[in-house]
């Protein structure tokens, strides 16, 4: 009984010292008296660094603005010579390395997982202009006999040829649009999956223009039914789009591919060769193409005016061929830009 009520001693509460919380009071009043100018000076210090960040990166889009003015005639890389050529199996290695493709099909996979209503959608969207499209070649010849039978020119008849031609090549276009957003949500900025949605988005504009023209020079089509263009210049298109598309698509496609991941082997070996490989190709197909009683021949003509197709069929090669002559120079990025314009 003893040791509780000394315990019940020791436990009661001390008596308050008023002067001793009275000076701790004050203490804290004059800290937050010091603290809060510290708080204003840093809340000014903060603006200040915002306000040169803004311009800092107003700066820097001025910058960027000015290379691109000027980029187009400064070497971004050297030209070509033995080192250049010692760092082609570099080049090959670094374009077909497997782990890279098998590190985007995982993401491509993943995505589906993430997202399959909007993936299965997008599919049902494609076979369904896959089914549409199967009508497009009979509809188009249905056109040209109502062209055909016409007194005069149908325009109602053309534009219904046009509209069907046009849904002849959207499916194609809406798969490479379909596989560039997925490779886009697949892929993370500055990651060769996010390169290579870009690289295919950027496909889209000569693949679409290769593809129409395909759908336009077919029997019964616009260009012979409503355009009247005679059987040479058809005939000719016909063979030179297959290669076309063969060839410097691809090519294309890589050299986007190697700009997009903007890595110095990828641009120094990759994105020259493939810029070569397609201008090569497009002089040689213009060479082809504007040769006598080709894609210059005209109806009712058995001399054909070659003076103006003569001087078209020397120019044009020769100016794509000047973008060969930049790339292997070192003028990689304004070879590249130049070819884009071509297309």
């Amino acid at each position: 009984t003893e040791y509780v009520a000394e315990n019940e001693d020791e436990e009661e509460a001390a008596p308050v010292d008023a002067d001793a919380l009275t000076v701790l009071l004050k203490d804290r009043a004059e800290i937050l008296g010091r603290l809060q100018p510290l708080l204003e000076r840093r809340v000014a210090a903060l603006e200040q660094s915002e306000a040169a960040l803004v311009a800092q990166t107003a700066a820097a889009a001025e910058l960027r603005q000015l290379l691109d003015r000027h980029l187009l005639w400064t070497a971004s890389h050297a030209p070509v010579d033995t080192a250049w050529i010692a760092r082609l199996p570099a080049g090959f290695r670094d374009l077909l390395k497997p782990s890279r493709y098998l590190a985007l099909t995982d993401r491509v996979v993943e995505e589906l997982k993430a997202h399959p209503l909007r993936w299965t959608l997008a599919i049902a969207v494609l076979l369904g202009l896959f089914v549409i499209r199967r009508q497009a070649p009979e509809r188009i010849r249905a056109e040209a006999n109502a062209a055909r039978g016409s007194a005069g020119d149908n325009l109602g008849s053309t534009a219904r040829a046009l509209l069907w031609t046009l849904i002849g090549t959207a499916p194609l276009l809406a798969a490479l649009t379909t596989a560039g957003v997925l490779l886009l949500a697949a892929g993370e900025t500055g990651r060769f999956t996010d390169s290579a949605g870009q690289a295919v988005l950027g496909l889209i504009v000569p693949a679409s223009g290769f593809l129409l023209l395909r759908w336009v020079v077919m029997e019964q089509g616009l260009g012979h039914a409503h355009f009247r263009w005679v059987r040479s210049r058809r005939e000719t298109l016909r063979q030179i789009l297959p290669i076309l598309s063969a060839v410097v698509l691809p090519s294309y496609l890589l050299a986007l591919l190697a700009f997009y991941r903007n890595v110095e082997l990828s641009n120094d070996v990759e994105a020259r060769i493939t810029i070569v490989i397609a201008t090569v190709t497009l002089a040689a197909v213009l060479w082809y193409a504007l040769a006598p009683k080709r894609v210059w021949a005209a109806r009712g003509q058995s001399v054909e005016p070659s003076r103006l197709r003569a001087l078209m069929r020397c120019g044009l090669p020769l100016a794509v061929l000047a973008i060969v002559v930049l790339a292997l120079r070192g003028y990689v990025y304004s070879a590249g830009l130049l070819l884009q314009s071509v297309l």
